[in-house]
């Protein structure tokens, strides 16, 4: 069933420490795509539906029941959520200085601020910044409690909606394949093992995070509107949907960056990732997997609020403006799960 859901792999090869992967080219849509550009609300939400419930099905039942143990790793929460937030918040870091080199530009001073702000108005609401909260959550014993997953499996490792493509073309019959799978690595144990909060946290932060909207740009900032008012405070105005979206494509052979002026996706779009929100909810609580992990929706919306909080770097180079929507989501994430641990909402 494993070889089906996921694409043969033609060659690797390693640049540093990033591993790459070649696979065969399949002309199929994802389901962030197939979302966006579908008319019909009543089709969109039936294929969407049956697209996720497919891919937790196989996951759950073929590829979590893979190399699984009970055996986790010492340093395991650590290292997968302080130690890898620290390490991605410096590369940002670094990786702006070096912009503000070559590059001018509001966006990546608003950005260096927003990082460093320990008070971040967003709106009209008062805002801390993650690290700080991340700060109080390493010194709550119960809390790092918590964290540790019951048992590690292999796991997809970055399962997004871009990552799920979907041929739909022949009715009641959707092909899926599962595409750009992260492999996790500890010495002692298979590549690709991992906690299953993970991936439902990567889904979470598609449909609940709404990830997508801000990659595609429907979903942007408005940095002009960035305030800094002393070193710890700023205000920014909270992320503002957009009519039309102008948005990066790819760069030019001289370097010029290609771009393309969509029109707005259909009004009740964002219902359809509302109701995937709540789908993968309840589909995952409906799952004998819940028996033996109790804390696992803590997990998983820890994991999709660290998701937005780690992946700047990847989107600095490509787009100022889409990394900064990228933070302050994570920041808004970030502090609503906070706020649902200290009051015991989760």
């Amino acid at each position: 069933m494993l070889t089906k859901l996921f694409p043969d792999v033609l060659r690797t090869w390693k640049s540093g420490e990033d591993t790459f992967y070649e696979m065969p080219l399949f002309r199929m849509n994802s389901l962030r795509h197939l979302i966006f550009e579908e008319s019909d609300q009543e089709r969109c939400l039936a294929i969407s539906k049956d697209v996720v419930e497919h891919v937790l099905e196989t996951t759950f039942n073929h590829l979590y029941t893979e190399d699984r143990r009970s055996d986790i790793y010492d340093g395991f929460v650590q290292l997968n959520y302080f130690k890898k937030y620290e390490s991605r918040l410096r590369q940002t870091k670094e990786l702006l200085a070096q912009l503000k080199e070559t590059e001018s530009g509001s966006g990546i001073e608003a950005y260096e601020k927003l990082l460093d702000a320990k008070s971040i108005k967003v709106g009209d609401i008062e805002l801390q910044n993650p690290t700080t909260i991340l700060n109080q959550l390493k010194a709550d014993q119960s809390f790092m409690k918590y964290l540790q997953p019951p048992f590690l499996c292999m796991i997809h490792g970055d399962l997004h909606f871009d990552n799920i493509l979907v041929d739909d073309r022949l009715p009641k019959r959707l092909n899926v394949i599962l595409i750009d799978p992260r492999g996790f690595s500890h010495p002692g144990y298979c590549s690709g093992v991992g906690d299953i909060a993970y991936d439902i946290g990567k889904l979470l932060h598609s449909a609940n995070g709404y990830y997508d909207f801000i990659h595609s740009g429907y979903l942007s900032p408005d940095i002009w509107s960035f305030r800094h008012k002393d070193k710890d405070r700023v205000e920014v105005s909270p992320l503002k949907q957009e009519e039309w979206a102008t948005v990066p494509e790819k760069r030019g052979g001289s370097g010029a960056i290609i771009i393309s002026h969509k029109q707005i996706v259909q009004a009740w779009t964002w219902s359809v990732f509302d109701y995937l929100a709540d789908y993968i909810k309840m589909w995952v609580s409906n799952h004998g997997y819940v028996q033996e992990d109790p804390n696992w929706w803590l997990r998983a919306k820890f994991n999709e609020a660290m998701h937005f909080c780690t992946m700047g770097k990847f989107h600095l180079q490509e787009d100022v403006g889409r990394a900064f929507a990228i933070q302050v989501r994570g920041i808004e994430l970030m502090n609503d799960f906070y706020h649902q641990y200290k009051t015991q909402t989760l």
